[in-house]
């Protein structure tokens, strides 16, 4: 008998073909998405080639062994369209670093808080590979708009973004931030005057974690003084008992 042939036993080549039809699409996925079932995703934001099918992607695949999980993370990760929003910032950074493609979109003042949320992970190097970039506001940015631009200026200067892709008032912006930044020598994480914005969300990120340490000191006093009030009361009722 022939021998049997199976996923692992096929060359890589192979393998990254069937990676790039079961764990890509032409949709922008979000986070809350990824998930070990078929994935049907909803229409996208902007306007794509159409589908002859309804297109899914299998994220089972990458939990059957190490190996499909090496290869294939990186396709699902580099190839696809991620929604940038305050979840995606809760996944492991060695997760971070294979996302590629990224568009944070939704209301002016949305956008700019997701936007200046994850300056305090774009400093740290954990969307070290991505290289686009897109920026769909669906309203009139108003006063918010400088701080979207200073807060995609950072992006730029500390990823290495190569393209940035933006709708309405802040397409014509977009169209040349990235070549003024390397004009200026400004990529690779080189600290400059948008940096403040970074520190904002440094210290906001600190804030957070001095405010769950302080909760959790009161958590334990709170038990130290409970359990000293239990032992008194015990010792007291102890007392009136042997008087009695």
């Amino acid at each position: 008998m022939p021998p049997r042939t199976t996923l692992l036993t096929l060359p890589p080549e192979l393998r990254l073909k069937i990676y790039a039809h079961l764990l890509t699409t032409r949709h922008l996925i979000p986070p809350l998405a990824i998930s070990p079932h078929p994935l049907a995703l909803a229409k996208p934001k902007r306007a794509k080639p159409p589908l002859r099918r309804p297109q899914r992607i299998y994220t089972a695949l990458l939990r059957t062994c190490r190996l499909l999980h090496a290869e294939g993370l990186p396709v699902l990760y580099g190839a696809n369209t991620f929604q940038l929003t305050p979840h995606i910032l809760s996944l492991r950074p060695s997760v971070m670093r294979h996302i590629v493609h990224l568009e944070v979109c939704g209301g002016a003042r949305d956008v700019r808080d997701v936007l200046v949320r994850s300056l305090f992970y774009v400093r740290r190097g954990a969307f070290a590979g991505v290289r686009e970039l897109w920026v769909s506001v669906f309203e009139e940015v108003g006063d918010v708009g400088e701080e979207i631009k200073a807060a995609v200026d950072v992006w730029v200067a500390c990823v290495r973004v190569e393209r940035v892709v933006a709708n309405g008032e802040l397409r014509p912006w977009a169209r040349s931030v990235v070549g003024k930044a390397r004009a200026r020598g400004l990529q690779g994480g080189v600290a400059w005057a948008w940096d403040d914005l970074a520190w904002a969300a440094d210290r906001a990120e600190a804030g957070r974690r001095e405010k769950m340490r302080r909760a959790r000191v009161a958590r334990w006093w709170g038990g130290v003084v409970l359990a000293v009030l239990g032992g008194l009361v015990g010792v007291w009722w102890a007392v009136l008992l042997a008087r009695g």
